[in-house]
């Protein structure tokens, strides 16, 4: 069991000679991360419609810009299956360093939201609120490093890993988006009347193939062997 590290992992082992042993680790973590935009701007076309008291309504299309602060929560989950081949070199005083290959299965998803409160130059309240999800799955080769020390002499041992390696991966991605504003205002000589209320929803879709030469992990627990 490897609790710690920028994963958490399950291994099993099993010797194939003195020196090499082949593992299967199941790994997986989960991290939030949120942040505040201090600044941010929105530019919107809305349709109005105007009326002077002495004429008839007509409509007209105009431009604002909204500015205010926004905020993000980004959830993201890794689950990652992989099979090594590795050689134990003993160093004596308890200590074996470890290397290993092997092919790695990947899967990752994540969803994010952003919300902000924006106010336009015309006193304007603009809400604009967006969400996206994605998934990877990936496949490829990985490589691994580590260290074993024996506190109870070939039966448990304190173990850590660094692992790391290229990745094919699939991509899927669906994004959406909506804001949302409405106002009365009166101006001119004679009065104009103008109002508008507008709400805006876009979504998207993407799909393809991903490249990954940066995929790292390390993982640090206990090790039993019987």
């Amino acid at each position: 069991m490897r609790p710690f590290g920028t994963t958490t992992s399950i291994v099993a082992y099993e010797a194939l000679s003195p020196r090499w042993e082949q593992a299967l680790r199941l790994s997986w973590n989960a991290t939030q991360t949120s942040q505040t935009t201090p600044s941010i701007s929105n530019s919107s076309t809305f349709q109005y419609q105007y009326q002077a008291l002495q004429d008839s309504g007509n409509n007209r299309t105009s431009t604002t810009v909204a500015e205010g602060t926004g905020s993000s929560t980004t959830n993201t989950r890794t689950v990652g299956l992989v099979w090594l081949a590795e050689y134990d070199l003993p160093t004596g005083q308890g200590i074996d360093f470890k290397a290993g290959f092997g092919p790695a299965l990947t899967w990752t998803w994540n969803d994010a939201d952003q919300n902000s409160t924006l106010i336009s130059s015309d006193g304007t309240p603009v809400n604009a609120a967006s969400s996206s999800a994605s998934w990877t799955v990936s496949g490829g080769l990985r490589g691994s490093l580590g260290l074993r020390w024996w506190f109870v002499p070939r039966r448990l041992a304190l173990a850590g890993e660094f692992e790391g390696g290229a990745n094919l991966g699939y991509t899927s991605t669906n994004s959406s988006s909506n804001s949302a504003g409405n106002q009365i205002l009166t101006s001119g000589n004679p009065t104009y009347k103008y109002s508008y209320a507008t709400t805006t929803t876009a979504a998207s879709n993407a799909h393809g193939w991903t490249l990954s030469t940066a995929s790292y992990t390390c993982a640090v627990g206990v090790d039993a062997y019987f």
